[in-house]
């Protein structure tokens, strides 16, 4: 398996070998899903299906089913009578009954049967010399994508001139969007986000007792050398009042959370968690950024971003969600050889 982040999309390319022979056709699905269930990536999407689009192309080995003679599947291939064979296909017949690639499209089946071929010709093997078997589209090309990457086929077709092999290789042409977010759109709409959280709890709990910025910009962030800014918590109302931070107000995937909130990001530090305010008192609460070497990681392959929403609950009031982020500068300190050899000459820090 191999994935990439095209912007703010995510790829995973999968080339597999499944399980020979025309009657192991459970074994083939039973691969399909031992890939899909424990191949795990080290950060965000974990699972091969959770990317944005999944191509999975090889030898997959679905052959013509089992209860056509072999002498006639070889009939129908020398005749071109594609249209039986397709109908025979393994794959075809396994997937409309959900039982292997359920979610997956695959091109028309348009070309000769791919296996299997004497060697250095383009005639299928049929020397009495040689194992018999039957032809079939072993090798095959299929993608799944979700709603906001629609991938399309744009030709799908097997190279019948290249020789070297008992099999003719196929190949796929197609196009997917990826997605690129905008980072002033992506404020806009937190802050948007956050100005509605605070009217839904205001209207929930009362008038707010406490007022702070609804965001913390913190610029520029580099590795390891702390960006630091000051966010003022003031108090308006009458009596004391008692804050406290309860969490950020989103998981990693986004979602608004309730009770139990976690804790900020590793990267983000506050000089204080909770405090008490008299009228007309004001907190100067320090936020800091600080990025190690684990996080840079991240940050450098695109699973995470300097973006969070801080959750500050007043006692008796309104809960107060503060946007805060920071523009990482991607940076090779931190980075694994592997990924420093990858990514070349192109690290942006200045220190380097």
């Amino acid at each position: 398996c191999v994935r990439v982040r095209a912007f703010d999309s995510t790829l995973c390319f999968v080339a597999s070998h499944l399980a020979a022979h025309r009657d192991r056709v459970a074994e083939r699905n039973r691969d399909f899903d031992a890939i899909c269930k424990r191949t795990w990536f080290s950060s965000a999407p974990p699972r091969v299906l959770d990317h944005d689009a999944v191509f999975w192309l090889g030898d997959l080995n679905y052959r013509i089913r089992a209860d056509i003679s072999t002498a006639e599947v070889f009939a129908r291939a020398e005749a071109g009578d594609l249209a039986f064979l397709r109908a025979h296909d393994q794959l075809n017949v396994e997937r409309a009954a959900g039982r292997v690639f359920r979610g997956f499209d695959e091109g028309p089946l348009t070309f000769p049967v791919t296996y299997k071929y004497e060697q250095g010709t383009s005639r299928l093997e049929q020397r009495p010399d040689k194992k018999l078997r039957a032809p079939a589209w072993c090798d095959r090309v299929l993608w799944r994508a979700n709603a906001r990457s629609r991938a399309s086929l744009k030709s799908y077709g097997c190279a019948m001139d290249v020789v070297p092999s008992d099999h003719k290789p196929v190949f796929a042409r197609l196009s997917c969007r990826v997605l690129e977010v905008l980072p002033a759109k992506r404020r806009a709409v937190e802050e948007t986000a956050t100005a509605r959280l605070d009217a839904a709890d205001a209207g929930a709990s009362g008038a707010p007792l406490l007022s702070a910025e609804s965001s913390a910009d913190l610029g520029r962030v580099f590795f390891d050398a702390p960006s630091s800014t000051t966010l003022r918590l003031a108090h308006a109302g009458g009596g004391a009042v008692h804050w406290r931070v309860v969490g950020r107000a989103r998981d990693g995937a986004g979602q608004v959370l309730g009770a139990g909130r976690p804790a900020p990001r590793a990267w983000l530090s506050l000089s204080t968690n909770s405090g008490t305010l008299l009228p007309g008192d004001v907190e100067n609460l320090e936020v800091v950024i600080r990025v190690d070497a684990k996080t840079a990681r991240r940050l450098n392959a695109g699973s995470e971003v300097l973006s969070d929403l801080l959750a500050v609950h007043v006692e008796g009031g309104a809960t107060l969600f503060i946007t805060v982020r920071g523009d990482w500068v991607p940076s090779a300190w931190g980075g694994a050889l592997g990924d420093l050899c990858a990514r070349g000459a192109d690290a942006a820090d200045p220190r380097v």
